[in-house]
């Protein structure tokens, strides 16, 4: 009696191990908008297993030969133990796996890195950390986001990411120090020169929306600090006004910085000298 030949379905997993099924049949996605196969297994648990870490699949033909495959219907979607329709009436596991859609993939990579965090079953200092941490994003959301500008070409926008903050300190040093026209962009713009002054106002007003939202994210966390509960932790919000000795605190740091950045402008001639011009009315 002649040996039974069957399709043979090759599933590699990410990890890079193969694993063989006979094949009774199968449906590519040109007739569905999934791939089917009909396993010739009963082992339910171990199909299962399987197809939930697939790299790719290829499938040969009863002669041997490749005739299908594929790395991107890898997603299963159905499992199903049955029999043959057959006269045998074998026992049979029918899979469908689909394309996973680009949006899928990009949920599945941020769960990876950003798994979601159960916050019942953090410890109150766990979540203070996590909160914490929101705040900081959101502070630097603030900072990266940028100011409006009035310049020579009108109201522009600068957004303050890392490398904007090194390159503008960089050209801001170079402008005081020679005071000649500068090179920069504002969003959305092509790069072209600036006047010396009009890059020192620029960073002024980058810097010291910088100042301010450092100075108030770190109020913030002097707040959640002295908190000792979930709740109360939660309801601080980025926004919220501060009071108290932290309110203090904070208006002493940002009136020191201000007249940091004050006397900045006063350097540039983009502002009087306050104290001067009281000695000299006196």
């Amino acid at each position: 009696m002649p040996t039974e030949k069957y399709a043979k379905l090759s599933v590699t997993s990410k990890s890079g191990t193969v694993t063989d099924y006979d094949v009774y049949s199968y449906m590519t996605p040109d007739m569905n908008s999934y791939l089917q196969f009909m396993l010739r297994t009963d082992d339910y648990a171990g199909v299962k297993k399987v197809f939930k870490d697939v790299a790719s699949l290829t499938v040969a033909n009863e002669a041997g030969l490749e005739c299908y495959s594929t790395n991107a219907y890898t997603e299963l979607n159905y499992i199903s133990l049955g029999t043959t329709m057959n006269s045998l009436g074998e026992d049979a596991i029918t899979i469908r796996l689909k394309n996973q859609s680009l949006e899928e993939k990009v949920e599945k990579l941020q769960e990876q890195i950003n798994p979601t965090v159960n916050e019942e079953q953090m410890s109150v200092d766990e979540f203070r950390v996590k909160h914490l941490s929101e705040l900081d994003t959101a502070c630097n959301e603030a900072i990266i986001n940028g100011m409006d500008v009035e310049t020579s070409k009108g109201k522009q926008h600068f957004s303050y990411k890392d490398e904007d903050q090194r390159n503008l300190k960089t050209l801001f040093d170079t402008a005081m120090a020679t005071q000649m026209d500068v090179p920069y962009h504002a969003d959305g713009c092509e790069c072209t020169l600036y006047s010396w002054k009009e890059l020192v106002q620029i960073y002024v007003t980058l810097q010291t929306n910088l100042l301010y939202h450092t100075t108030y994210v770190n109020a913030l966390h002097s707040l959640v600090r002295g908190l000792n509960s979930k709740e109360q932790i939660k309801a601080v919000t980025y926004g919220q006004a501060v009071e108290g000795e932290i309110s203090e605190s904070m208006k002493a740091a940002l009136a020191q910085g201000q007249v940091v950045m004050d006397a900045i402008l006063v350097k540039a001639g983009l502002k009087k000298n306050t104290e001067e011009s009281t000695e000299t009315a006196e």
